[in-house]
């Protein structure tokens, strides 16, 4: 925590701004405030019960803040810096940038349609991003097929007119190459796509039906009858959406289910009072937010994004700090934007339908990870075939011994379950009665005592022991699953030089294709057995030097040893240090003069 936080906490001013919680240095989370003072203070009240704050608050060691000039201000700061660092604490929007848009290039002559994956500045208008890309192709299909509109990339009206290609033939487009066409008479059909493409069909409609009607009138029949076809395809579309509104007006409402660290949101996109699509998102959170918490973290991270903001923002539970939203919100839209809570009604059906899809998504999304978890990898099944095991080795458990010259021997054992690392299931051994540089003795203990933790229980072993040596080590090891009644396990070793595989009852070691996954997945298993033991092995040895070089200097204890070595990392470290830095770490003045004096003596 903070340690000087209550001095700290007077300074902060009682304006708008942005504050920020680190962790030696690193941006942990951002957040804003309409009061600076106010809003951190309250991180600090012995009341607040939030699992997610107590956490940060306990692990952030200084707090910063930047005073901006209004609420909206913050807010587009609070964005710009979690885009920037993304702080742990902060709730994580997953980036739909993958996900296609569709843009209609208004600053040329003709303009035309074009799939994207990115928003840059072409100029134009953009719908979407398109989650489901079977819809898109539908509406693009749409676009094509009812109003003309180019997808080709020539550059129009040309010096000379030519063929009109393919697309023209099909229907597709209006043979613009061959000038036929003027660029008054495309703009009007560039206009009612535009009011389709931004789900007005209503108002689409009208229009057509008048230009039928018009041109009806002037003996147009053919005319006539491609806007009755288009004015059909249109609503064919309407009549598709079943869920619809009284009142034609655009909403946007939002709902969601959280599971875990795991969030789902679901927004469904009211147009001129019908519904004309669905978006959802899956947000990493701490696993302590609020609802308020996560609709306030969705709509800025959403709406930070969309091209457009409807007036109405209907959420499942007014989000946090919504007296701070609501004015960014209407800045970005340019008019006022509301949200809402929705009471009763057909906005609350609608709202409980959208946390019901919410709610579908993400138990599909588990339902995904399971699935995967328990495929089989394809490492493991080849390792299986490569070495004519019965039994698939779902759990391998890896052994190897480390030591210099007989010193400071030590075990490692390491799990991988599945073809990967399951890093909660590492053990480490110091060995204690192997004596010397004695591999086998000390494989030989490792074994035994990773059997006794199984309390005669043979469920609980892997389904392959991986030795790392020779035969000399798959013998000892061996010798203590025979002991045990437990000859028929599966063990191998792994020796280094030639990455030869010896298996008991036979003496010449199978030689595996080093192309194979299952060789691959052998050696990546005795590699980190392999560093996990030498990490154990170089941190008992630095413990063990650190304390027999200063055992001898009188008035430095167990704790002062410790301080010395949390502080300075090792002993070469500490005779680096004057008496100053010393006496800064915690010693007495006179005791880090005398130990500076025999360190240079020495």
């Amino acid at each position: 925590m903070i340690s000087n936080h209550q001095e700290r906490l007077k300074l902060l001013p009682q304006l708008p701004g942005i504050y920020q919680f680190l962790e030696k240095g690193i941006i942990i989370y951002v957040g804003k405030a309409r009061v600076l003072r106010d809003r951190v203070r309250s991180y600090f009240t012995p009341s607040n019960s939030d699992l997610k704050v107590q956490a940060m608050v306990s692990r952030a060691d200084d707090v910063e803040w930047i005073v901006t000039g209004s609420e909206i201000e913050a807010l587009i700061l609070e964005n710009t810096l979690i885009k920037k660092h993304r702080p742990r604490y902060n709730i994580d929007l997953k980036d739909d940038k993958r996900y296609p848009y569709l843009h209609v290039t208004l600053n040329e002559p003709f303009p035309r349609i074009e799939v994207v994956r990115s928003l840059a500045k072409r100029g134009g208008r953009y719908f979407g991003p398109y989650v489901d890309t079977a819809s898109m192709r539908r509406v693009l299909k749409m676009a094509e097929e009812v109003f003309h509109l180019r997808t080709c990339a020539k550059a129009l009206p040309l010096n000379k007119p030519g063929r009109p290609c393919i697309n023209f033939q099909m229907g597709k487009c209006l043979g613009l190459c061959s000038g036929v066409v003027i660029g008054e008479q495309y703009r009007q059909q560039v206009d009612q796509a535009l009011l389709f493409l931004s789900g007005k069909n209503k108002a689409l409609v009208n229009e057509l039906e008048d230009a039928m009607v018009c041109a009806s009138g002037d003996l147009e029949f053919e005319k006539a009858a491609g806007l009755r076809d288009a004015i059909a395809a249109i609503r064919s579309v309407i009549r598709k959406q079943h869920m619809a509104f009284n009142e034609a007006i655009d909403r946007d409402i939002i709902a969601g289910a959280m599971r875990g660290k795991d969030a789902c949101v679901t927004l469904f996109m009211v147009r001129e009072g019908a519904v004309t699509g669905r978006h959802h998102y899956f947000m990493k959170i701490s696993g302590n937010e609020s609802d308020p918490e996560l609709f306030e973290s969705f709509i800025e991270n959403y709406y930070k994004k969309e091209l457009y903001i409807p007036g109405e923002i209907y959420v499942q539970s007014l989000p946090a700090n919504s007296d701070m939203l609501n004015p960014w919100l209407c800045h970005e839209a340019g008019r006022p934007v509301s949200i809402v809570q929705p009471q009763r009604g057909e906005k609350v059906r609608l709202m409980e339908l959208a946390r019901q899809n919410a709610e579908l998504l993400l138990h599909e999304l588990f339902l995904k990870r399971d699935k995967y978890a328990a495929r089989t990898a394809p490492s493991v099944e080849f390792l299986m075939k490569d070495l004519g095991l019965s039994l698939l080795p779902w759990r391998i458990e890896a052994y190897d011994i480390s030591h210099i010259q007989g010193s400071d021997t030590v075990a490692s054992q390491v799990t991988f379950i599945n073809g990967r690392p399951q890093k909660s299931e590492y053990r480490r051994y110091a060995i204690r009665s192997a004596g010397g540089s004695d591999d086998y003795a000390a494989m030989k203990e490792v074994i035994e005592r990773r059997l006794a933790r199984t309390s005669g229980d043979a469920s609980k072993l892997p389904d392959l022991f991986l030795i790392d040596g020779g035969k000399g080590q798959l013998s000892s090891a061996v010798g203590v699953l025979a002991g045990r009644g437990l000859e028929h396990r599966q063990i191998v070793s792994l020796a280094k030089r030639l990455e030869e595989v010896f298996v008991p009852g036979k003496e010449e070691p199978i030689v595996i294709s080093r192309r194979s996954p299952g060789l691959r997945l052998l050696q990546r298993i005795r590699d980190e057995a392999h560093r996990f033991a030498v990490s154990y092995h170089r941190n008992k040895r630095a413990k063990r030097l650190l304390h027999s070089e200063l055992d001898a200097l009188a008035g430095v204890g167990e704790k002062r040893k410790a301080l010395l070595l949390k502080k300075f990392g090792s002993v070469e470290m500490v005779k680096r240090q004057d008496a100053e830095s010393l006496a800064a770490a915690g010693l007495p003045r006179t005791l880090a003069e005398t130990l500076v004096a025999l360190f240079q003596s020495g």
